[in-house]
């Protein structure tokens, strides 16, 4: 009987100690007290919360993207947890705070944020296309990307739950909107999210 390989965390960075209290307790989850005056967003929600779910998901120096950025909480998470993110926001106002949050944090994180991109998009709530120079989508794998758990045969051997895009359409749609993919393999892929305005006093 061949000798059995050693188990490869292709997910998260995390160690298998960690992994199991992570599935264990995942839906309990103790944040610390929050500063006087943080909940400016009716949506808010506590940054080590989404942490301990972004680093599951992901790995260091990989990319989240939020579609609803609301005050920044998951962008702020990514910072503290060593990830890229890309946010969307349509409302100015809480445009406006997300920026001063992010900054308050990447310049308290200092040398540990100094090479993260964090990029926040206003959104004209008629077209964001968020887009890549990747190796594309197989053309078999498209009608199913929008499926919970699906993975195309090639990126099954990278890390990844296969949820992303569910969620983004699932949330997208939510408000009003509606989410369009296009992809050829070696050129890439492009992701348009329609989302109807907001108005402008947050409404």
């Amino acid at each position: 009987m061949p000798p059995k390989k050693p188990f490869r965390n292709r997910l998260n960075h995390l160690d298998p100690k960690t992994w199991l209290k992570f599935q264990k307790s995942w839906f309990i989850h103790n944040p610390p007290p929050r500063k006087k005056g943080v909940l400016q967003h009716p949506a808010k929600f506590p940054e080590t919360l989404v942490q301990e779910f972004i680093e599951f998901f992901t790995k260091r120096r990989q990319t989240v993207l939020d579609p609803m950025v609301g005050t920044g909480s998951t962008l702020v998470a990514c910072m503290r947890s060593g990830r890229h993110g890309v946010g969307i926001e349509l409302n100015p106002r809480y445009m406006e705070i997300a920026e001063g949050i992010l900054a308050e944090e990447r310049a308290a994180l200092g040398k540990r944020a100094e090479k993260l991109k964090v990029q926040l998009i206003q959104g004209d709530a008629v077209r964001i296309a968020v887009e890549d120079s990747g190796p594309g989508i197989a053309p078999e794998d498209l009608p199913r990307v929008f499926d919970r758990f699906y993975r195309g045969e090639r990126s099954r051997a990278l890390p990844g739950s296969g949820l992303g895009l569910a969620i983004v359409k699932q949330v997208v749609e939510a408000h009003g909107g509606s989410v369009r993919l296009w992809s050829r393999e070696g050129e890439g892929t492009t992701v348009t999210l329609m989302l109807p305005a907001a108005e402008a006093d947050g409404s």
